[in-house]
């Protein structure tokens, strides 16, 4: 059932084992398909044949590229860029393409086909007949779960030439006829078991394996053949309880069959996914070296083992980036393994990443998937306590790292993180109450200590808006307007719809008398996202409202600067046309003093000549004023309009 990422868009079939990704777009093919097309493109210009992505690489970059076709492509190997990608290729369930030919109805996971072809006799020749359905016109079939898988036509289903129907592991086959009335009815139940498990029923297939062990269960002594058929039953409900995800009994299971059969190659390998499934990837990695010492010519056993080391040392340098608090470095090694992985560990270290990066809620929801299938992780309880912090419930918060204790009380990081939560949420509880009753520097002070000296508040986390968006309040209260700018600013790159940093840098910003500012960056808060809050309307007024005001009052001043300027400038020509005529008279009058000894006039002559002027402009004002009142008196209320 999860086939359809693997298929090759040349052949349109499943991917050989061999199968190469594109580097750049992540499109899987098969290796030989890969170098026929390369082969018969000009050089430059390869494209990816799923979304004709151009597949040269610049001639100084040999990372991420190989060679197909006799040049250099953006691909690499699926198993090499993908492990855990090419491990769920690995475990398509197949049917064997000489199924309608020869009637063998043997069906396995796809990394066994080549085995049981050479096993079997039929040639390694069918094996990339996997790959495309032959005979006849092909049509497409939705299974349950919605993907999409081609067979000849409807009525043919059960004889189509190759069956993908998403099983992680292939059931045996390949006992002997059954030797006893026990045996037979555990041999006719097995079969049925196989049907229903092929149709992904695993709960059923299960119950069914169940009752087949119990009729096995009645032997004391049981035959070689006996023997094979109870460990293959144990192998088989292994599967499906790995299918079903209760990977601690796939283990109990898998182990059982190798207490029956120590060489058994499947049971170790069903034995190392459930184990790499629960994150125990060493554990893994040592269940199938055992399987190699037990069985030495496996080459399946060999290629898991190499798989599961590959995933161990990836994971192992994850962990180490994640101590050292690089996250970015661990989500870009993470980004290779699916996002669907149920893998423990995986999960867990991933959303530590996203934790330290603040991205909360891609986090909990990994983290939540860990507590579903294991409520008492100790790890995953101690990471959603930290997350629920971050988003600024510190009393949950608290409870929550309370219970991770309760599960591993000797966990130092835990006491670490509980007390640094305790000192988190009483600070800030006293920086609201300081704020409230208008002790703003005690208030920055407390949200300073929660920023900088309490749990590590990453800048995507909503807490690190909410703490910078209340300091810049105080800030503002205190008139501190700069610091409350930068703190707003900070809120916002935070969390784009922070509503009272809004508010907050909008007051700052009248303030300062900067309305304008205010207003415009307001108007696009309310065409997207404001609309809706009452605060930001409020706001957005009140900008609106000052600069209005701001305009006219600067109309204001300009009429009167300008009605100013023009009453100082005809001043100034009266008081000169004045001074002009009161010069005229004096120099006609020829009233000079006598010159000093030094031979210059007195400074007397100069300050009476002054005088006289003035008082000459005077006299000469007052007769206008008497002409135009006498000629007012004699026309009534009509003035004189001087030429």
């Amino acid at each position: 059932r999860h086939h359809a990422p693997f298929v090759c868009a040349i052949c349109h079939g499943v991917c050989s084992l061999d199968a190469i990704i594109t580097t750049k777009c992540s499109h899987p093919f098969c290796m030989s398909c890969m170098d026929e097309l390369v082969s018969s493109q000009q050089v430059d210009d390869c494209l990816c044949p799923t979304c004709n992505e151009d597949l040269i690489p610049p001639p100084d970059i040999s990372a991420g590229t190989m060679i197909v076709g006799g040049i250099r492509v953006d691909a690499e190997p699926l198993s090499d860029s993908q492990p855990l990608a090419y491990l769920l290729l690995t475990q398509i369930e197949v049917e064997c393409p000489c199924r309608n030919e020869e009637g063998c109805e043997w069906f396995g996971d796809y990394a066994d086909l080549a085995e049981h072809l050479q096993d079997a006799g039929h040639g390694t020749d069918h094996i990339h007949d996997i790959c495309t359905i032959k005979d006849g016109e092909s049509v497409e079939h939705q299974d349950d779960d919605g993907e999409s898988v081609e067979y000849q036509d409807n009525d043919e289903k059960n004889s189509k030439s190759i069956a993908v129907s998403g099983s992680t592991d292939s059931m045996d086959n390949d006992t002997d006829e059954p030797v006893d009335d026990p045996i037979r009815q555990a041999e006719s139940l097995k079969d049925k078991a196989n049907s229903v498990f092929s149709d992904g029923d695993y709960e059923e297939a299960r119950a069914i394996y169940s009752k087949g062990l119990a009729y096995m269960g009645q032997l004391e002594n049981r035959t070689r053949e006996g023997s094979k058929l109870y460990a293959t039953l144990y192998c088989n409900r292994a599967a499906a309880f790995l299918r079903e995800q209760l990977f601690s009994s796939c283990i109990e299971d898998c182990d059982a069959a190798l207490a029956i059969n120590p060489e058994y190659p499947k049971a170790f390998v069903r034995k190392a996914k459930a184990l790499i499934e629960m994150g125990l990837f060493g554990e893994a990695c040592s269940c199938l070296e055992e399987g190699i010492e037990n069985n030495p010519n496996s080459e399946g056993l060999v290629d898991e083992f190499r798989k599961a080391k590959k995933m161990l040392d990836r994971i192992v340098h994850i962990e180490e980036l994640l101590k050292k608090k690089d996250y970015r470095s661990a989500k870009d090694l993470l980004s290779v393994f699916p996002d669907n992985s149920s893998n423990n560990r995986l999960l867990l270290a991933a959303a530590r990443a996203d934790t330290g990066l603040g991205l909360t809620e891609t986090a909990l929801d990994k983290c939540l998937k860990v507590l579903g299938a294991d409520p008492d992780n100790a790890d995953a309880l101690q990471v959603e306590g930290i997350l629920t912090y971050l988003i600024g419930d510190f009393n949950e918060a608290i409870g929550i790292l309370d219970e991770s204790l309760d599960v591993d009380p000797n966990n130092d990081t835990t006491k670490d993180l509980l007390r640094g939560c305790q000192k988190g949420a009483k600070v800030i509880q006293e920086g609201r109450a300081a704020l409230s009753k208008e002790r703003y520097k005690r208030a920055i002070e407390q949200f300073t200590i929660a920023i900088d000296d309490c749990m590590p508040v990453p800048p995507k986390a909503p807490l690190y808006s909410i703490l910078h968006a209340e300091r810049a309040e105080a800030f503002f209260r205190s008139k501190q307007y700069y610091e409350a700018l930068t703190d707003c600013t900070s809120a916002i790159e935070a969390k784009e719809d922070n509503v009272a940093a809004w508010v907050t840098k909008a007051e700052v910003y009248n303030a300062l008398g900067r309305h304008q500012e205010a207003r415009d960056e307001l108007a696009v808060v309310k065409r997207s996202w404001g609309a809706k809050h009452k605060a930001i309307k409020e706001a957005f007024n009140k900008a609106d409202f000052e600069v209005r005001i701001q305009q006219v009052d600067m109309e204001l001043r300009h009429m009167v600067a300008t009605a100013d300027a023009r009453s100082r400038q005809g001043t100034n020509e009266e008081n000169s046309s004045s001074g002009k005529r009161s010069e005229g008279k004096s120099s006609r009058k020829g009233n000079r003093l006598p010159p000093t000894a030094n031979g210059e006039e007195g400074q007397t002559h100069k300050y009476s000549n002054r005088r006289k002027s003035n008082e000459s402009s005077s006299s000469m004002k007052k007769k206008v004023r008497d002409t135009n009142h006498k000629s007012s008196s004699i026309s009534g209320n009509r003035r004189l309009t001087p030429r």
